[in-house]
């Protein structure tokens, strides 16, 4: 068995993954969106973030290199 890991960025390819594990389409409809707005971080403070949450941001990294779809091997 394996573990899947999309990057939110991926939105078509985990619904492409769901369709395909679930034999039918799968839309789905946004909400709670909120409206535009720049969110950007100045690369002191994203340095810091990166320190801070290192883990997380390897764990990101590593799906982006995987083009979005992370399977790694569960046990």
């Amino acid at each position: 068995m394996a573990k899947h890991v999309f990057a939110y960025e991926n939105q078509s390819g985990f619904r492409q993954f769901m369709a395909d594990r679930l034999k039918t389409d799968v839309t789905l409809k946004p909400k709670n969106v909120s409206p535009g707005a720049d969110t950007g971080l100045s690369a002191e403070t994203l340095a810091l973030l990166r320190a801070a949450r290192a883990p997380e941001f390897a764990l990101y990294d590593r799906i982006i290199a995987a083009q979005g779809h992370l399977i790694t091997p569960q046990g």
